[in-house]
């Protein structure tokens, strides 16, 4: 071959196979794809492409071509039933340059992809979000799939809120209705579980669709399988089991007790369904089959056993092919199992019976008239076969055979009745069979045809007479000598079989008459089947017949008439009618029906006993001024009275009862009482009372949902006091688990850092539960006055000291004092010292801010060089680290620090003596820490750490004050505050910060004790016990762990303590948990009990030692503890694999790789021969030129 062409060969291949590399890249890197495709394919397309670009180089080329093509076919259909492509959706190199890659991508195979898009998808349209255009991997099949579903129809706002409540499949022998499939939440659902016979309710509960959306909520069905849930935030699936229930079975006995002796009969064993779980031959479940041994003597012969269950149902005994009988286990105890043995004298084999054709044919035809016949006497009754099919109504001596006896054998079987012969002969029915006749033939062709009888034939269906025309005649038997022009023919209408009569031409002067022929009289229409309702109460005398219609009609079965019935429903006295469908111009009258109509008697029973219902809403417990109703399945003759615990409600004897103001928290029952003898025949033979259950307690109605602005309209304040009322029907408190009063004072709210606003709501009423508390804002302090300047007072005795800048609308008072004093126009003329300077309220603003001045004297002023700090939000880099305890050092004339004290900031030497002297006595013998807070008189400065408060006090210097906070740890664990400053400012105002900031020391004691739950007031475990129960509900296996209280005090210098039981924002504490519950599989909570209310206070930090809580509100806590549920385990990402196991990386890497190299390598063989070539041609230039 020529190199030359070798290597344009070689490059050329090389090119393609970079190409093709290329044009895959989206393949081979797609995470979605699961395509198949092998290495041999990657170079079929390769050089079917190769092909296509050199098609006019060869015709051998394009023959291998279209080779390459032909191979590759197959494997398209490959791909076809295993990915499902489309075998039409062939792969173009110019479809995979298009710019839908994707599209070109997902049409090659990528089927997985595909599913995942459709994964993907379905997740969108659940959330609402639908799908985007620029989130959409799937290119334009994820756009079909699109609008295909209904994931692009953007749901509306009602159907966001709602969520889907669904019942699991699979869920058997029990059947699930729920009252709302789509609850907003909140929204109460009811269930109703019901099980099948035999089976009861094993478990019922309500499970997240998604996991971990919420908890899994357990129900407990009542008597009658009803029960409710609250719907929680998530889609919910309704999960239930049921396992089958075991009966008893009595023990078989025998009558008459002549017979005990000698026959016997017994339970040979149980044949258990799939489901059993009994045991033993006493007991079954339903659908089980118990199998009876019966042993009969010598004289005796079994004549029935009577199978009685609890129900007082009979249960049929069946022989089976063991010669054993048997019966199948209903949803009830077996009472009893009897059976009755009679003697008995068998019928001899020589009066068997036989068949007589009286039409003499050997072989019976159509139209024959056979006769059955015996010897045995006497009362024989007749049933007729054919083929061993009981021939429908046939049971007269006589049969008349039609078409459609055509073709079968027929038997006659003779059966005598017991005691016919009397004395007791025979004891029992015998029954024996004939031998069977020839196959039944066809008429043979006679001088009369059908064709010609049938339109000699006029039927009057009214009159239900037979009328031929005047060449024939007809007769009621083919013996007769002579016929008549018509015939009544009731009587042969309603037989069951042998409804015919004969028909033949009459004799004329040339011929004679022809044979008879054997017409079939029409069948009589079915009869209607109907129901009846019967009388009751309110209409003693008259009932209904249920179903009928205008066709019809109806007569008292003593009458001789008929009335025509009304569509639908016939009211009719009581009585026993004959129904059937009247004659019309086809058809002759229908068969008939009996049905009674009768007083309805049903007596009351413990399972027929009143059921009351809420007829004004749907809901488990009553509130005030709900309409019960009670409902009961028995009558008539019933009486009611309603009682409110056990005391009879006077005047309530109604079958409504309206829950009065008086019910509250009372249960409520009714009794009915039926009379003796409502029906005139004994029934019931006494008079019987039936209680129902109790519903209840009753509870008052829920409050109204009202708004803050309702509340606002009917809040008067009174600015100088600084106090808010509100209108009678209403109460304010400072927080939303307190209960309500008709003032608040406001000073405590105004001074607030934050958190200004009280809340509101009606209050209850003796019928009507208070609204929920609605948070109200209300004004705020006016800015505190500006401009103000200080004139010092000649002496600190003297009152010639000016506060400059003041107006008669201001008001000032000295530090400690407790009133404000009015100030004067321009300026106010006060004694040296502190004073707070503010806008007197008015009578639409309350007291403004106020600011701080001091007035100092001049006589006793000195020249004191202070020691200042600047306060900054960040520390400098090269301040001491620590201060060792027991400090020497003196700054000035100022007291040593001589004890335990740590003092990294340097802050004791910028305290006052006073406050140093009272710091000293507080800390020398516990020690603590002092810590630089002066950041707290900058509300702009940013706080970078917290400081905790743990095993020894901190002391917070805020100016020339300090604020110290002590913390009683509990006795059976530690307990720590993480932020000293959120303490200060949680407990103090801002007011009182300030005022300390000026010098003075004010103690933060919060102590935490555990306690006993019966140290605990009766009506403060009440609260508990009922929150407990509450949260279980919520929380399953909650478990109390232990009580204890939280204590806030403060005093400011050697003021007296002051208790605080709300703060003005939550604090947070960090309790550590006693040994025996750390480290535990537990999930912990607090219920918190404060003014009569309970909250749950969850765990706020994943420590498994500690249990972190934020309160605003202190008195007593409960620690509580739930099992936690697993987690669902994240599985290990595996790599993706198509349906053969090949991942486009590993295929990649191992297949496209070499492919490359090898190409590379080709590049470079190329390269080098291409030099070597152009090397020898100069070569041999140079040889030519020399």
């Amino acid at each position: 071959m020529d190199k030359k062409f070798f290597v344009r060969i070689l490059a050329l291949a090389m090119v393609a196979v970079l190409v093709q590399a290329y044009l895959n890249r989206n393949f081979l890197f797609s995470e979605a794809d699961e395509l198949d495709l092998n290495i041999n394919t990657i170079m079929e397309l390769s050089s079917e492409k190769a092909g296509d670009g050199e098609e006019s180089d060869s015709k051998e080329e394009q023959k291998n071509d279209e080779a390459g093509k032909s191979e590759e076919e197959p494997k398209s259909e490959e791909l076809k039933s295993g990915e499902g492509q489309n075998s039409d959706e062939d792969v173009k190199p110019e479809e995979a340059k298009s710019d839908d890659e994707s599209k070109a991508t997902d049409e090659t195979g990528a089927e997985g992809e595909k599913k995942d898009g459709e994964e993907k998808s379905v997740k969108l349209r659940k959330s609402g979000e639908g799908s985007s255009d620029g989130e959409d991997t799937d290119g334009e099949e994820e756009e079909e799939e699109g609008e295909e579903g209904e994931g692009n129809q953007q749901p509306t706002e009602e159907e966001k809120d709602k969520w889907t409540v669904t019942v699991r499949d699979g869920i058997e022998h029990i059947s699930i209705e729920i009252s709302n499939h789509n609850p907003s939440v909140d929204d109460t659902v009811s269930v109703i579980a019901r099980p099948d016979d035999g089976y009861q309710v094993k478990s019922l509960s309500v499970k997240p669709a998604v996991a971990d959306t919420f908890t899994e909520i357990s129900l407990s069905p009542s008597e009658d399988g009803s029960c409710s849930f609250t719907q929680p935030n998530g889609d919910a699936i309704i999960d239930a089991s049921a396992e089958i229930v075991s009966y008893t079975i009595a023990t078989p006995t025998i009558y008459p007790e002549a017979a005990q002796t000698e026959c016997s009969i017994q339970i040979q064993g149980i044949i258990k369904q799939p489901e059993s779980t009994a045991e033993g031959n006493t007991n079954a479940c339903v659908g089980d089959k118990v199998v009876l041994s019966v042993i009969e003597k010598v004289g005796y012969v079994l004549s029935s056993i009577a199978v009685t269950d609890s129900n007082s149902n009979k249960i049929d005994a069946v022989k089976n092919l063991d010669g054993n009988y048997e019966f199948m286990m209903p949803a009830a105890n077996i009472d009893s199992i009897v059976a009755t043995f009679i003697d008995f004298k068998i019928l001899e084999e020589a009066t068997k019976p036989f068949i007589v054709n009286a039409n003499g044919h050997d072989i019976p035809q159509v139209g024959d008239r056979l006769t059955a016949s015996t010897y045995a006497l006497p009362s024989i009754q007749w049933k007729w076969y054919a083929n061993d099919v009981f021939i429908e109504g046939a049971t007269s001596e006589i049969l008349v055979l039609t078409d459609r006896e055509l073709g079968k054998t027929i038997k006659v079987q003779a059966t005598q009745p017991r005691n016919a012969a009397g004395e007791g002969k025979p004891a029992t029915d015998i029954s024996l069979m004939s031998e069977a006749t020839q196959p039944v033939v066809g008429r043979e062709a006679g001088t009369i045809t059908a064709e010609e009888v049938a339109a000699a034939i006029i039927y009057d269906y009214v009159n239900e007479t037979i009328n031929v025309t005047a060449d024939y005649e007809v007769a009621l038997s083919d013996s007769s000598m002579e016929g008549q022009t018509s015939l009544v023919i009731t009587d042969i209408i309603d037989r069951e079989v042998n409804r015919v009569v004969y028909i033949r031409r009459k004799a004329t002067e040339s011929s004679p008459a022809s044979e008879w022929l054997a017409v079939f009289i029409p069948e009589r229409p079915a009869a209607p089947v109907i129901s009846v309702e019967n009388a009751v109460t309110s209409d003693w005398n008259n009932g209904g017949l249920v179903g009928t219609n205008s066709a019809m009609e109806y007569r008292l079965i003593s009458a001789t008439t008929y009335t025509r019935a009304n569509d639908t429903y016939t009211k009719v006295p009581i009585g026993t009618y004959v129904i059937r469908y009247a004659a019309s111009a086809t058809a002759f009258a229908g068969k008939t029906a009996e049905y009674t109509v009768r007083r309805q008697v049903i007596e009351l029973t413990a399972q027929n006993k009143p059921v009351i219902v809420n007829v004004t809403a749907s809901r488990t417990q009553p509130i005030i001024g709900d309409t019960l109703e009670v409902q009961v399945n028995a009558g008539p003759g019933i009486t009611y009275q309603w009682y409110a615990g056990s005391t009879a409600i006077s005047g309530a004897t109604g079958v409504r009862y309206t829950l009065p103001t008086n019910t509250y928290n009372k249960y409520i029952t009714v009794r009915a009482t039926q009379a003796a003898n409502v029906d005139g025949e004994g029934h019931p033979a006494s008079a019987i009372t039936v209680a129902s259950a109790s519903v209840g307690p009753v509870k008052k109605v829920p409050g109204d949902s009202i708004s803050e602005s309702e509340i606002k309209e009917h809040l008067s304040y009174n600015y100088p006091m600084e106090v808010v009322a509100i209108s009678s029907d209403y109460e304010i408190s400072t927080g939303s688990g307190s209960s309500g009063t008709a003032n608040l004072k406001l000073t405590s709210v105004l001074d607030r850092n934050s958190a200004k606003y009280i809340y509101g709501r009606r209050k209850a009423s003796d019928w009507k539960e208070a609204s929920s508390w609605v948070k109200v804002s209300i004004p705020e302090r006016p800015a505190s006055p500006s401009n103000l300047t200080t004139e010092d007072a000649s002496s600190s005795t003297a009152e010639d000291g000016k506060i400059i800048g003041t107006s008669t609308s201001m008001e000032y008072k000295a530090s400690g004092a407790s009133s404000y004093t009015k100030a004067s126009a321009s300026y106010t003329t006060v004694k040296a010292g502190t004073y707070f300077v503010r806008v007197a309220a008015t009578g639409s603003n309350f007291a403004s801010k106020y600011v701080t001045v001091k007035v100092e004297a001049k006589a006793e002023k000195k020249e004191t060089t202070t020691a200042t700090k600047k306060t900054t939000t960040k520390k400098t880099s090269n301040k001491k680290s620590s201060n060792t305890s027991k400090k020497t050092e003196v700054d000035g004339e100022g007291t040593a620090l001589d004890f335990d004290l740590i003092d990294k900031d340097d802050m004791w030497k910028t305290l006052p003596e006073d406050t140093k002297a009272a710091l000293k006595e507080l800390l020398e013998s516990t020690s603590g820490e002092l810590i630089d807070a002066n950041d707290m008189l900058d509300a702009s400065a940013v706080q970078e750490s917290e400081i905790a408060v743990q095993d020894v006090p901190i002391a917070l210097v805020v100016g020339k004050g300090v604020i110290v906070i002590e913390l009683d740890k509990m006795d059976y664990g530690g307990v720590k505050l993480p932020d000293a400053y959120a303490v200060a400012k949680s407990i103090l105002t801002e007011e009182q910060i300030d005022l300390i900031s000026r010098g003075g020391l004010v103690e933060l004691k919060i102590a935490t004790n555990s306690t006993l739950e019966e140290r605990i007031p009766d009506a403060e475990q009440a609260v508990f016990e009922k929150g407990f129960l509450e949260y279980s509900e919520v929380y399953p296996d909650l478990t109390k762990e232990g009580y204890f209280d939280i204590n806030i005090s403060y005093k400011f210098d050697s003021h007296d303590w002051k208790e605080v039981t709300e703060t003005l924002a939550p604090i947070k504490f960090v309790f550590e948990l006693p040994d025996n519950l750390k480290n535990s599989a537990q999930d912990f909570y607090m219920i918190r009990v404060h003014d009569g209310e309970s909250a749950l206070l969850g765990d706020q930090d994943e420590d498994l030692n500690t249990v972190t809580i934020s309160s605003e509100q202190f008195s007593t806590y409960l620690l509580v503890s739930t099992p936690v549920v697993p987690l669902a385990v994240s599985e290990p990402i595996e790599e993706e694999v198509d349906e053969k196991g090949n991942s486009p990386i590993k295929f990649f890497v191992t297949h496209q790789w070499p492919i490359l190299f090898w190409a590379l390598v080709g590049l470079d063989v190329v390269f080098l021969a291409s030099r070597k070539i152009r090397k020898m041609r100069r070569m041999k230039k140079l040889k030519t030129a020399e």
